[in-house]
Order: structure tokens, then sequence, then C-alpha cells
């Protein structure tokens, strides 16, 4: 389900892949696009290695533009934590987004045959199905204009509930 928010995600994002000024936008993306690992985020060390000539201001201006888009957040190291970009789409989805090979922005957790099913909206709200395990999906329903301040309390809310 491509909504009007996700539809200006995916336009920025191919108008970042097709800039003729940087190559390197175009190397993080097909490097992104074909990654073997969805990882929750990739550090600034590891959006460098992507490129073939960049350097760390390269990589922290793609990671403002990302977060800027909207398909993750900027986040500096601090107290020998490295900075990163924290992904809020699967980063493989990201790649191919931006390559035009897909328009579906997939969910971290999501599989692409999950992506058909996983939203059902009623009265303004959407219904989430997450694959929590492999033998458990959970369906959290949620506003359809959720903004990123109200997930980022709700993503620090759910971390309080762990009974370990």
């Amino acid at each position: 389900m491509v909504t009007v928010k996700t539809a200006s995600i995916v336009a920025q994002l191919r108008a970042l892949y097709q800039d003729k000024e940087d190559a390197q936008y175009r190397q993080f993306f097909d490097w992104a696009a074909t990654a073997q690992r969805n990882r929750w985020a990739t550090t600034i060390d590891n959006i460098c290695k992507a490129f073939e000539d960049g350097d760390r201001s390269d990589a922290k201006i793609l990671a403002d533009k990302m977060e800027e888009i909207g398909v993750g957040l900027y986040k500096v190291g601090r107290r020998g934590g490295k900075s990163r970009v924290e992904w809020r789409f699967r980063i493989d989805s990201v790649g191919q987004v931006a390559r035009g090979d897909s328009t579906d922005l997939l969910e971290k957790g999501m599989t692409p045959e999950d992506e058909d099913e996983n939203a059902d909206e009623t009265d303004g709200f959407l219904s989430h199905r997450f694959r929590l395990r492999l033998d458990e999906t959970i369906t959290i329903n949620l506003p359809a204009d959720l903004t990123q301040s109200e997930a980022d309390r709700l993503a620090n809310f759910v971390r309080t509930l762990p009974f370990e």
C-alpha cells in the first residue's frame, strides 16, 4: 500500500539516486539494495565503505538527507558509540525504491510477501501486522497520520516492556 507520505519518500529517494552531480548516492543505494542482512542501523563508517571515493563528511551529508526524507534517524555517536543511521524501513527496500526496482518501503521485520497484507485502514487508524517471531504475528492499531515524534514515543514505551 503506497500512501501519500510514502509516495513523497519514494520520489525523494529516486531523485537522489538520479542526481548526476553526486554518484555517491547511487553507490550507496546500489549497496543498500543488495544488503543481505537488514540491520536496524548503519554506521557512518559502513556508509563510507559503500562509496568508491567518499569520506566521513560525505557520509554524514547522506545520513542527514536520509533523516530529512524520513527513512531513518541520524544519531551522532556519544560516549564511545558510533554515529549511525537508525532505519525506519528495511535498508534493502530503501535501496530498491531509490533504484526504481520497487515502490514498497518495507517496515523492519517484514518480508515482501507480508507487505500486501500489512495494513488495513479503518476510521483513521491503520492496523499493522508485524512478525515478532517466526511463529508469532502481532497487530497494532495506529493513527493513519502518526507523526515521527509519536512513533519515537511509542518505540520508547515498547522498550520498557521486556520482562527479562
